[in-house]
């Protein structure tokens, strides 16, 4: 998402772009146990995981960001209210979270064609460019993507789990091309809910996270620590939240030094997170987002 985010060559930042967000939307679905908590308490714990760090991060982004884009604080936060975050990062957690609520609250019996169902809606959103606020019209979508992995959980995961290294090396190189020639055609961005065509988008995503799941099985098998990638991926809301607005401050400093940008954005990210951590009076494991 930082990468995506940066100043890539266009081939590369629409390439990140094919698949990038929905991935966030896929792996959650693959791993979240739907049958552990009742309804409320599923609600209460993404409530507290999601909605919490959320305000905070938005009141962080909302005191800095109209001072690094030279607007006033007043006009600034009167347009995040009526619209949400536009294409600041943060837009994704209301999605994130509603979707969440989706995939949980349909019945097990329902979850193929809900997923369906909602893969049309959002089709068709996207489709008549209706745009809603606080892009709210990228939930039928995010929660397709969610009710259609949960109901092909386990042959998900049992294919990952039979493959060999070369079986990796192959879905990545199959993955890869797939998803770079539907990203050199066609844009996906989930934060406008711009998803059409919906069938080569739905390919170019599954092309893109089979790179990632390829590459992550890959360089764990030929020596990085699992460790480190779990570590990232706990901490991808701070990521999130707070990546772009450090770069955008810190560019008001140093316009021409963007590797200077880069590791204040990485110490401004560590720091969040053992502050969080020390807010929470615990050191432990956080669950990600």
């Amino acid at each position: 998402m930082v990468v995506g985010h940066s100043s890539l060559p266009p081939v590369a930042g629409r390439w990140i772009f094919s698949f990038h967000m929905p991935f966030f939307f896929f792996i959650s679905a693959l791993f979240t146990n739907w049958n552990k908590d009742t309804s409320r308490q599923f609600i209460l714990r993404k409530s507290k995981i999601l909605l919490i760090p959320f305000i905070i991060y938005s009141v962080i982004n909302l005191i800095l960001l109209p001072f690094s884009q030279g607007m006033s604080f007043t006009e600034y936060a009167s347009g995040i209210l009526r619209e949400g975050w536009g294409g600041i990062a943060l837009w994704f957690v209301p999605v994130f979270f509603l979707s969440l609520l989706v995939c949980k609250l349909t019945p097990g019996r329902f979850v193929f064609n809900a997923g369906l169902l909602l893969l049309v809606a959002g089709s068709l959103l996207s489709e008549f460019n209706v745009i809603l606020p606080w892009a709210l019209s990228s939930v039928p979508f995010g929660a397709a993507i969610m009710l259609l992995t949960r109901y092909f959980r386990e042959g998900i995961r049992g294919f990952f789990s039979r493959q060999t290294i070369t079986g990796w090396l192959v879905v990545m190189v199959a993955g890869l091309a797939v998803s770079l020639f539907i990203s050199h055609y066609f844009r996906l961005d989930m934060a406008c809910n711009d998803i059409s065509p919906t069938i080569p988008i739905i390919a170019g995503i599954i092309g893109g996270i089979s790179v990632c799941v390829s590459v992550a099985n890959l360089v764990c098998h030929w020596g990085l620590p699992k460790a480190l990638l779990t570590h990232i991926g706990r901490n991808t809301y701070e990521i999130m939240a707070l990546s772009q607005v450090s770069i955008l401050t810190a560019a008001l400093f140093i316009p021409h030094m963007p590797i200077l940008r880069y590791l204040i954005m990485i110490i401004v990210l560590v720091a969040a997170v053992y502050l969080r951590k020390f807010i929470e009076g615990k050191y432990s494991r956080v669950e990600a987002i």
